[in-house]
């Protein structure tokens, strides 16, 4: 789940969103909207819902609950 009020009032509004990071696997993460549209061009919709944490999300493995990332 975000921890970021407008972000949480859109999906409210707008339903769940399914996407993966916004970064390339084993690339630094996106900081600005320019980066991000910069690495994937191909994206069209982007809303920008101010500054976030910038801490990438965790990664459990279901099977054995192992951690990938975080």
């Amino acid at each position: 789940m975000p921890n970021q009020k407008k972000l949480l009032e859109f999906l409210e509004k707008n339903g769940p969103v399914y996407m993966s990071s916004c970064n390339l696997s084993n690339a630094p993460i996106c900081k600005t909207i320019e980066s991000a549209k910069e690495v994937f061009p191909e994206i069209t919709n982007i809303y920008n819902f101010g500054e976030m944490s910038q801490i990438p999300s965790q990664i459990i493995r279901v099977e054995d609950e192992q951690i990938i990332r975080g």
